[in-house]
Parts: structure tokens; C-alpha cells; sequence
């Protein structure tokens, strides 16, 4: 009979463990989803930003012959303000693409160990 209790205890203890994996496996994914709907998110923004810039340079083209040395100037330095901002939408999109890539690789660690 005790080794039965034993029997059953270390099981409810295996099981209880199995649960707190899985409520980690789940977490994990929450995570995973917001971290995959804020890439989408930043996506969307950049590929905006991209046509923004886009017709701003097009219009920036179609006004430079028209611009004085001085406006010339201003036009470089809008470009060059530009081209920064661009950077930024692309490094923080490679951000959020790295966090989730982390986030599946924690959740397939987390994935294996439940297996296990």
C-alpha cells in the first residue's frame, strides 16, 4: 500500500510538473503571437513609410531643378533625413523579426522538453 501512495504521489508531482510546462509552452506562445502581430504591425508601417518615401523622393526629383543652391541644400538635408528614418523603420523591423524568431526557438526548446 505505501509503495502504491508513493506510486501515485510521485505521479501527481510528474503530472503537476507537466501542467507548469504546459502553462509555460502556452505563455510562450502569447508571447510568440504578439511578438509575430507586432513584426506584421512594423511590416505593414515599413512597406507604407517605403511608398511615402517613395513619392517623396519622386516629388523632391520633380522640384530640384526648380530650387535655388540654398534650396538644393535644404532638399539634401531632407533627403538625408529621409534615408535616417528609413534606417530606423529597417533596424527596428529586424528587431521585432529577432525577438520572434527567439520566441519560436524558446517555445520549440520549451515544445522538446514537454516532450520529454
Amino acid at each position: 500500500l505505501q509503495a502504491m501512495q508513493d506510486k501515485a504521489a510521485s505521479q501527481h508531482s510528474e503530472m503537476s510538473s507537466l501542467r507548469d510546462q504546459l502553462r509555460g509552452v502556452a505563455a510562450t506562445q502569447d508571447q510568440l503571437r504578439a511578438a509575430q502581430k507586432q513584426t506584421s504591425e512594423l511590416s505593414s508601417q515599413l512597406a507604407q513609410t517605403e511608398h511615402q518615401l517613395h513619392e517623396a523622393r519622386q516629388r523632391l526629383a520633380a522640384a530640384e531643378g526648380e530650387l535655388s543652391g540654398a534650396g538644393r541644400a535644404a532638399l539634401d538635408k531632407l533627403r538625408a533625413a529621409a534615408a535616417e528614418a528609413e534606417e530606423e523603420l529597417h533596424a527596428a523591423l529586424a528587431r521585432a523579426e529577432r525577438e520572434a524568431a527567439a520566441l519560436r526557438k524558446q517555445l520549440s526548446s520549451r515544445d522538446d522538453a514537454a516532450d520529454k
